[in-house]
């Protein structure tokens, strides 16, 4: 009887306690995306990785309160001008 009553104590002290949270705020899948121009560093255009590398003339840093917004990992120029982002999940922007 002890060890039963020993074990249920353990077992209840091991046991996670109640979580409580605040409930989630609703989603937002607004369309908003706000691109603020940033400076490129040293004022000019610069080479990355070498003389045959990409030419960097402007720098953008991109928000949104849209909830899928972020974490996109492939960058793509798909013609002159245009330039698409894509996701692991399969989101594109």
């Amino acid at each position: 009887m002890r060890r039963v009553l020993l074990a249920a104590l353990v077992a209840l002290g091991l046991a996670p306690g109640v979580l409580w949270r605040s409930p989630l705020p609703p989603p937002d899948h607004s369309p908003l995306l706000e691109a603020e121009p940033l400076p490129v560093p040293g004022g000019k255009p610069v080479r990355i990785g070498g003389p045959d590398g990409p030419l960097l003339t402007g720098l953008w840093r991109l928000s949104s309160p849209n909830d899928r917004f972020g974490s996109y990992s492939a960058l793509v120029v798909p013609e002159p001008g245009v330039l698409l982002a894509f996701r692991d999940r399969g989101d594109f922007l």
